[in-house]
């Protein structure tokens, strides 16, 4: 009688850790959904931060390009004009030895 009492408190025992293993266990599965949540909706803002940042950084890139591009152009273009006024020194300077030439004819 008195082992079988004690048989019944062991199992009462046993029966209530086990119904509050069942309910830790439970609210650790709400915390890790809730963490999962949280962490999925935290992942979702960083990807759209880093898209933003991205797209900003490809502007940035396009900007500086087609900045160098024109720096580029008016480097061309200043190239050019400088081969142009070279170009027309030495012809000045074959008009003029041609003048002299010809003043040096007529004397």
């Amino acid at each position: 009688s008195t082992l079988q009492k004690r048989i019944e408190q062991l199992h009462a025992r046993r029966n209530r850790e086990e119904g509050a293993l069942v309910d830790a266990f439970k609210r650790l599965s709400e915390q890790m959904r809730a963490l999962e949540n949280a962490a999925s909706t935290k992942l979702a803002t960083l990807e759209a931060h880093v898209k933003k940042l991205q797209t900003a950084l490809d502007m940035r890139a396009r900007a500086e390009a087609a900045g160098l591009a024109k720096v580029a152009g008016v480097d061309y273009a200043a190239d050019a004009l400088s081969d142009k006024d070279a170009e027309i020194d030495r012809l000045r300077q074959l008009l003029a030895h041609r003048d002299r030439t010809i003043v040096r004819i007529k004397a």
